[in-house]
């Protein structure tokens, strides 16, 4: 894990919520896969992007992969068909 300027050292629980994230999960069914609560997710979140100075989930996920906190091996996405 590569460490920026400020004190970004994630946790690997942080790590498996941006995995997540990235995956655009939403709290909620971030909390059922990992079961937790949606408010336990939802303070990872904000903890991880004042972690790394960032306002928005899509610019958390860009700045995870361009400074190799998480890749794109890490990230399965899921595909629902109506």
């Amino acid at each position: 894990m590569q460490l920026l300027e400020r004190n970004t050292e994630l946790t690997q629980r942080q790590i498996e919520i941006l995995c997540r994230v990235a995956q655009g999960l939403n709290n909620a069914e971030i909390g059922d896969r990992l079961c937790v609560h949606e408010g336990t997710v939802s303070n990872h979140v904000h903890v991880i992007m004042n972690k790394l100075g960032l306002f928005r989930r899509v610019h958390l996920v860009i700045h995870a992969l361009k400074e190799g906190l998480i890749s794109l091996d890490e990230i399965e996405l899921e595909y629902w068909i109506d």
